[in-house]
């Protein structure tokens, strides 16, 4: 199985929906390091922080076996602002099943922490098509809520996507090196 390893989106935007309260300098999840795309407010839904055009140039005819997403995150008070979804999108449309997890939310703490969404055998209910993942409109969004009285911000540091597949053949070593090995093994 091959790997793109955790990769960072070329383009960032907050979008309308989720919520009224947009993020301020989205292009900071783009980087990874503390500075941050950042979202305020008090009982405050945020508007969609809109990552996409990761780069991936996966060979045609492989198989995607899963797609993570991790999201480093923070609040300036704990237990304040969670994640309310995430979910997979090209060109504006909305792939496979979104992760829900404003039913079930893990707080964001005062401390950068990781996220992770899908896993390295989750499809997230979605049929991949390569050209779709190596297209510079396919991406990921997230938007995020406060459930605090007082003003409080959330801060995204980074957002990777890491993508999980089987290049075309299981991945096999050619015949020409194969050929080469055996005679290298074979010497006298």
């Amino acid at each position: 199985m091959a790997s793109t390893g955790d990769t960072v989106g070329g383009t960032a935007a907050s979008t309308t929906g989720g919520g009224d309260t947009h993020w301020t300098n989205p292009s900071n999840a783009l980087v990874d390091n503390t500075n941050a795309a950042t979202c305020t407010g008090n009982f405050a839904i945020s508007h969609w922080l809109h990552i996409t055009n990761f780069g991936f140039s996966i060979t045609a005819g492989s198989t995607i076996n899963g797609i993570t997403v991790k999201v480093r995150r923070k609040c300036s008070s704990t237990n304040d602002w969670f994640t309310q979804e995430c979910r997979l999108v090209n060109s504006g449309s909305i792939l496979g099943t979104t992760k829900n997890v404003g039913l079930s939310p893990t707080n964001w703490t005062t401390t950068a922490t990781i996220e992770t969404f899908g896993s390295t055998s989750d499809l997230w209910g979605w049929t991949p098509v390569i050209a779709t993942i190596n297209s510079s409109t396919f991406g990921v969004q997230i938007y995020a809520e406060d459930g605090s009285t007082s003003s409080e911000t959330a801060s995204v540091e980074v957002i990777w996507m890491n993508i999980d597949y089987t290049a075309p053949g299981g991945g096999a070593v050619s015949s020409s090196k194969s050929m080469m090995m055996f005679f290298k093994d074979n010497q006298v």
